[in-house]
């Protein structure tokens, strides 16, 4: 294989994978899409938390406020912005008289992204407190995004599959798992929806680990705000983490006063393989490819890693 048709496959594949976003953004572009002021109402339609990991058991049908005040289903949240610059905002979340305050830095939207998505295999690594599961993994905490084009550009990468497949690939040191990723962003409806769907068994026998889960998410943002319009989450997990019986059970869906977030979209069944994609892309190649660029894939998500636990 000539050097100028090998370098030209790997250019094209790592463009259709998206791995990497490069911002050119101007510093005159706004990065939140709300004022001072801007106040949207959320309805808590429903959350079921069942959580059993020995010694911790907790059960919920609502969310708990940072002050611990309990705010249960069928709630109204108020979200209103109260501060604004080029990286972060705040604002208040208010539900009865009760306020709890937040913030949001503009640079963490990926990982925050990127935590939602690997959420069962979170549990597995016990990356998950209490704390965090006593929100239910609600909307409520994932109000508002960037309303900068990588932001958008940040969920359109995910129904990629060849994406999907590589991250399956990755991930299959640690668990056999199943990705479906669907995403539709219209400027002219104002609208990004994104359904994410991921089934498997996590295995690890020094540990003691050994559970099955099913994971559903759909989310829906407004682009022109960047203010979400509604998030559901299904999540299940069954077995054994660290030889303790294990038991997660976490339902969610928060929407927008007025919004209507319809059904899930996956699974379809249609999963991605890695093999047949390459084999489509570039028949006869498929062997030469994938180290090229599966070994870059898996030292960038190890250099993440480290640059997290740094943090």
């Amino acid at each position: 294989m000539k050097k100028s048709t090998l370098a030209t496959a790997v250019v094209l594949i790592t463009i259709m994978l998206n791995c990497t976003q490069i911002s050119n953004t101007l510093a005159s572009e706004p990065v939140w899409g709300v004022s001072p002021g801007d106040t949207f109402n959320y309805d808590l339609n429903y959350v079921e938390i069942d959580y059993s990991l020995p010694p911790v058991d907790y059960n919920a049908t609502g969310i708990t406020f940072a002050n611990d005040s309990f705010v249960e289903q069928n709630s109204v949240i108020t979200f209103n912005a109260t501060n604004i610059n080029e990286t972060l905002i705040e604002y208040d979340l208010i539900n009865n008289g009760t306020t709890e305050n937040n913030y949001r830095v503009s640079g963490n939207f990926s990982n925050e992204l990127s935590f939602l998505l690997n959420l069962p295999l979170k549990f597995a690594l016990k990356e998950v407190n209490l704390t965090d599961i006593k929100r239910g993994f609600t909307g409520i905490d994932y109000l508002i995004v960037p309303t900068l084009n990588e932001a958008w550009d940040e969920f359109d990468q995910y129904d990629n599959p060849l994406y999907l497949a590589f991250t399956e690939e990755i991930f299959a040191s640690q668990a056999e798992i199943d990705l479906e990723g669907l995403t539709t962003i219209s400027h002219v409806i104002d609208e990004c929806v994104f359904d994410w769907h991921v089934n498997g068994t996590f295995l690890d026998e020094t540990n003691g680990t050994n559970f099955d889960f099913i994971y559903s998410l759909k989310m829906a943002y407004e682009i022109s705000t960047g203010m979400l319009l509604g998030m559901r989450v299904e999540m299940e997990i069954d077995g054994e983490n660290n030889g303790e019986p294990t038991s997660v059970i976490i339902r969610s869906e928060v929407e927008r006063n007025g919004y209507e977030l319809g059904d899930f979209l996956l699974p379809t069944g249609g999963g991605a393989d890695l093999a047949q994609l390459l084999s489509e892309l570039l028949p006869g190649f498929g062997w030469i490819i994938v180290p090229i660029v599966f070994t870059p894939l898996v030292l960038i998500k190890i250099k993440k890693e480290k640059e997290n636990k740094a943090k």
